[in-house]
């Protein structure tokens, strides 16, 4: 249910420096604890070395089936913050990349908001023939008052 799907996460994490081991982070959103959903938006902001940099390399992307790999947000900045609706129901993936002499203490911050609810089936099937019904129901009071007089 899109009520249900909500939340946030923020941590920190470092990438070492360039030609060296653990130099990216790679994870689904889901795996961070974020269960995300066609038409949620997500709210997402991160820093590096408390925005002083230098700047990393950062991307959400998916690896669906058909395409193999669709990128939707990339971004190389010392710090960067922006939000973005989910398009579908892929497996959405972050990823950060350090490419300096020097190691990154990177700090993120996710907030995942839920679609509105989308309330036009509910006009159609109660509002709608409601007053469709209230309204045939007036007409044919006032033919009858007409054709009385």
């Amino acid at each position: 249910m899109a009520g249900e799907r909500h939340g946030s996460k923020s941590g920190n994490f470092v990438l070492s420096e360039a030609g060296t081991m653990n130099t990216s982070f790679h994870a689904y959103l889901s795996t961070l604890g974020l269960p995300i959903g066609p038409g949620d938006v997500l709210v997402w902001s991160w820093s590096a070395n408390s925005a002083i940099g230098p700047p990393i390399y950062f991307e959400i992307h998916a690896h669906p089936q058909a395409l193999g790999y669709v990128e939707y947000v990339s971004v190389t900045a010392d710090a960067a913050n922006s939000s973005w609706k989910i398009p579908g129901s892929d497996a959405y993936m972050v990823y950060w990349a350090n490419s300096n002499a020097q190691s990154e203490n990177v700090t993120y911050s996710f907030q995942l908001i839920p679609p509105l609810l989308d309330l036009w089936p509910l006009y159609l099937l109660l509002v709608a023939p409601l007053g469709m019904t209230g309204a045939l129901i007036w007409c044919s009071r006032r033919k009858k008052r007409r054709s009385k007089a």
